[in-house]
C-alpha cells in the first residue's frame, strides 16, 4: 500500500461522475510514484485504487493506462512528454455501490520494475457509462511536491496531445501495488570495439523498457545498475555504425556482454532538380534538408545538380526540396549501401500572386502600379502563443465583428487568414472573415464560411494591400443561435489586441469593452511582402476595373489591357462613375495567380447626371463575339446606341427607338480584339461605357 485513504478525493485520478460537473466524460491525469515508496524489484501486475459509490448502481469505466519510468521527483512543470510512456491496459473497470469499491488496474504484460527510478503512471477515462456512478477515490494527504497533474470532465483532456492547462496537487490516490517480488539482481558489463577490434569509446548501451544506461570509457568498457533477473534486450549504438543488439538472460550475479560495432556504408546522393514551367531548364539554389538517421543540407548548383556526400546506409531518410516561387516537394527514399541516383526531381511552380498594388489618380488617368511577385517574401502576423485561456461568440443574431488589431509599418498584402474555434458544442454558423482599415473601415471581404468546433481553418481573403495597421475580424449576422466560439489566448505578457466592434462603431479592445484581461484571439495573418529577388518571374499580367463590393467576382469585372501586360505599372481612363478599385493577375507559363486588389478610388464620369436612367448593365466584359446592353428608366425616351472604336471611329450603330428600356444582344463577331466604347444616347443626354473585345 501507498499513502492511507484519508478523505474522498474528486480531482484524480479518474472520476466516475459521467459530466456532471462539466461538459464531458474524459478525464486524463498523470500521478508520480517514488522509488522509495515501491522499494523492492519485481513484475508489477497492477495497481488498486479505492472508491465510494453513493449511488446504487453499477457503472462501467473505459480506462487506458500508460507508465513511463522517471528520474523525475516533481510534476511542478506539468505533464510529462507523451513519449516517454508506453501503453500498459486498454480495459473497463466497474463500480458498485460500496464504501471501499475495489478498482483493479491489470498489465497485460506486468511491468519488470527494477526500483531504479520513480513510476507515473497516465490515466485516460473516456465515455464514461450513463448513468454515472457518484462519488470518488480515496485519497492521500500528502507534503511536499506535486505529484498528480490532471483535467477531468473536460473535452480538452486528450492523453496524446496533452493540455495547456490543468490541476496540480500535493495528495495523491490511496493505491496498493500487486507486485511478485525479484529479489536477485545481476551486474551487466563489458567493452564495445570498433571494426578494427579497438576499445571503442563514447558508445551508449541501454537496457529496453529500463532506466539504465552506461557510456563507454577511453578503454571501451562500461557496466549498468544491477538489474533483478530476467531477460533483457540490450542494445549498443553510436553514429555512424549498425546498432548492435543483443538479448541478454540475468540468471547469474556478473553477466559480461561485448559489442563488435560494424560501420554504416557510406553513399552519395544526387539528382537533377527542374522547375514543372521549364522542365528543360535546370534549377538552382534550390535547398535540399534530410531528415532521419542523420540530417543534411545542400543547395543545388548552377547546372540544377544535387549532391550530398557520405550520407549514412541503411537508412530511411525524407528529403525535401525548396525554392522560392515553387512548392516544396518531399520524398522518402531507403539508402542502402550503394550510391543512389534520384533521376530529376520536378518542382511545381506556385502561381505567387502580384503584391503591394496601388492606384493613384493623375491629371488625367489612374496610374496603376505592383510589385513582381518573386520579390516578395511570405510573412505571417501572430499575437497569439497559441494557448486557449477563454473563447467568444455571437448573441443569437447579433451583428459584430470580434478579432485582432495588428500593427504594421510597412506595405503588405493579405492573402489568407487563419481562425480556430473552440472545443465546445455550439451551433454551426456562418459568418465571414473581414479586413478592416486602421479606423475599422470594412476594405475586404471573404465569402461565407460555416464554423467548425475544434478546428484550426484557413480562410481566403482578397488580396488587398494594407500600409498600415490593421484589423482582421470574424463578422457574426443573422445566426439565430450562438456558434462555435472563437479562442482567445490569455497567457500572461500577451499583446492586447483583442477587439470587438458593433455596426456604426469603431472597433474597441475586449479588455476594455468587457473589463477583462488582455488577449489576442487565435487569428492570424497570412501576407506577402517585399523580400529578396530569387527569380522566376511571371510572364505578363492582366488588370482589371470594377466595383469595391464585388471582388469575388472579379471575372465579370473590366478587363482593361487588349494584351498581356509584361511591364508592372498600367495607365487606365476611366469610364465607369463611383467607387472603382483596381485587380492584377500574374500570368505564369503554367496558369494564373489570384488576384490582388489596389486600394480604391472614387469617380464621376457623368452617369450621375442622367437624371431619367435606373439602371445599366453591359455584360460580358470582356466580351468574345456577343455582349448584352441592358438599360432601363424612369420614363419612356429617345435611345440610340452607336459602337466607337478605341479612335472614337463609329464601328456599328443601331436604330433610335423610343421606349423605358432596352435589351439589345450586341453582335460584335466581325470587330477586331481591342478596346471599344458603347456610346448610349438618352434623350439629349450621352453616356459610354468602355468594353473590351477578345
Amino acid at each position: 500500500d501507498i499513502g492511507s485513504p484519508d478523505y474522498l478525493g474528486l480531482s484524480f485520478p479518474f472520476d466516475f461522475g459521467g459530466d456532471t460537473w462539466g461538459y464531458s466524460t474524459n478525464d486524463v491525469s498523470q500521478n508520480l510514484y517514488y522509488q522509495a515508496e515501491v522499494d523492492m524489484s519485481g513484475l508489477i501486475y497492477g495497481v488498486t485504487y479505492y472508491g465510494r459509490n453513493i449511488f446504487s448502481n453499477y457503472a462501467d469505466l473505459p480506462l487506458k493506462t500508460w507508465v513511463a519510468q522517471t528520474d523525475a521527483s516533481s510534476l511542478s512543470e506539468g505533464w510529462q512528454s507523451v513519449d516517454d510512456f508506453t501503453l500498459l491496459s486498454e480495459d473497463t473497470l466497474e463500480i458498485g455501490p460500496g464504501i471501499m469499491e475495489p478498482l483493479f488496474v491489470y498489465f497485460d504484460p506486468p511491468i519488470l520494475f527494477s526500483n531504479l527510478s520513480n513510476l507515473n503512471f497516465q490515466h485516460f477515462l473516456e465515455n464514461s457509462e450513463w448513468p454515472p456512478a457518484f462519488g470518488g477515490i480515496w485519497a492521500s494527504t500528502g507534503e511536499g511536491p506535486e505529484r498528480v497533474v490532471s483535467l477531468l470532465n473536460s473535452l480538452e483532456a486528450d492523453p496524446i496531445d496533452h493540455p495547456d492547462f490543468y490541476g496540480s496537487h500535493t495528495d495523491h490516490a490511496y493505491t496498493t501495488f500487486v507486485i511478485q517480488p525479484i529479489t536477485q539482481s545481476a551486474n551487466i558489463s563489458g567493452t564495445a570495439f570498433d571494426e578494427n577490434n579497438i576499445e571503442f569509446e563514447s558508445v551508449e548501451v541501454n537496457v529496453e523498457g529500463q532506466p539504465v544506461e552506461a557510456i563507454t570509457d577511453a578503454i571501451g568498457e562500461y557496466s549498468l545498475l544491477p538489474l533483478p533477473y530476467s531477460s533483457y534486450t540490450v542494445t549498443a549504438s553510436i553514429l555512424g555504425y549498425e546498432d548492435n543488439v543483443e538479448m541478454v538472460e540475468l540468471n547469474e550475479p556478473e553477466v559480461t556482454v561485448d559489442f563488435q560495432m560494424i560501420p554504416k556504408p557510406q553513399i552519395d546522393i544526387n539528382a537533377l532538380v527542374v522547375g514543372s514551367d521549364a522542365p528543360s531548364s535546370p534549377l538552382d539554389m534550390v535547398n535540399i534538408s534530410t531528415d532521419g538517421y542523420e540530417n543534411y543540407f545542400s543547395v543545388t548548383e548552377s547546372n540544377g545538380v544535387l549532391l550530398l556526400e557520405d550520407v549514412y546506409g541503411n537508412a530511411e531518410y525524407h528529403i525535401t526540396f525548396s525554392k522560392y516561387g515553387y512548392l516544396d516537394s518531399t520524398i522518402t527514399v531507403n539508402v542502402q549501401d550503394l550510391p543512389l541516383d534520384l533521376g530529376t526531381i520536378e518542382l511545381q511552380q506556385e502561381f505567387l500572386s502580384p503584391y503591394n498594388v496601388t492606384a493613384a489618380l493623375g491629371a488625367d488617368v489612374v496610374n496603376v502600379a505592383w510589385m513582381d511577385p518573386i520579390t516578395s517574401v511570405k510573412d505571417r502576423f501572430q499575437t497569439d502563443s497559441d494557448v486557449t485561456w477563454f473563447s467568444y461568440t455571437n448573441e443569437p443574431n447579433e451583428n459584430v465583428w470580434l478579432g485582432n488589431r495588428f500593427e504594421n509599418d510597412e506595405p503588405v498584402t493579405l492573402q489568407s487568414v487563419e481562425v480556430f474555434w473552440d472545443i465546445y458544442f455550439l451551433e454551426i454558423g456562418l459568418v465571414t472573415m473581414e479586413i478592416l482599415d486602421e479606423n475599422g473601415e470594412v476594405v475586404a471581404s471573404s465569402l461565407p464560411f460555416e464554423t467548425a468546433r475544434d478546428t484550426l481553418m484557413t480562410i481566403d481573403v482578397p488580396n488587398v494591400t494594407m500600409n498600415g495597421d490593421f484589423y482582421v475580424m470574424v463578422h457574426w449576422q443573422d445566426n439565430p443561435s450562438n456558434t462555435h466560439a472563437l479562442r482567445l489566448d490569455r497567457s500572461m505578457g500577451i499583446t492586447n489586441n483583442a477587439y470587438i466592434k458593433y455596426p456604426g462603431q469603431t472597433p474597441e479592445l475586449v479588455s476594455d469593452f468587457l473589463g477583462v484581461p488582455d488577449g489576442s484571439f487565435l487569428v492570424r495573418a497570412q501576407v506577402l511582402k517585399e523580400g529578396p529577388n530569387t527569380g522566376n518571374s511571371p510572364l505578363y499580367y492582366n488588370i482589371y476595373s470594377g466595383a469595391p463590393n464585388d471582388m469575388a467576382n472579379v471575372a465579370s469585372w473590366d478587363l482593361l489591357n487588349t494584351g498581356p501586360i509584361p511591364f508592372l505599372d498600367y495607365q487606365d481612363v476611366p469610364s465607369n462613375n463611383g467607387e472603382v478599385m483596381y485587380a492584377v493577375e500574374a500570368i505564369y507559363e503554367e496558369g494564373v495567380s489570384e488576384p490582388s486588389f489596389s486600394n480604391m478610388l472614387g469617380f464621376n464620369v457623368g452617369m450621375d447626371d442622367l437624371s431619367n436612367i435606373i439602371g445599366l448593365k453591359l455584360y460580358p466584359n470582356p466580351a468574345e463575339g456577343i455582349a448584352r446592353l441592358e438599360l432601363s428608366l424612369f420614363q419612356e425616351e429617345k435611345i440610340k446606341v452607336r459602337i466607337l472604336n478605341a479612335l472614337s471611329q463609329e464601328v456599328k450603330s443601331y436604330p433610335e427607338v423610343i421606349s423605358n428600356q432596352m435589351n439589345e444582344t450586341l453582335d460584335l463577331v466581325h470587330l477586331d480584339a481591342g478596346i471599344y466604347w458603347i456610346e448610349i444616347q438618352i434623350g439629349h443626354e450621352l453616356t459610354t461605357k468602355k468594353l473590351a473585345l477578345r
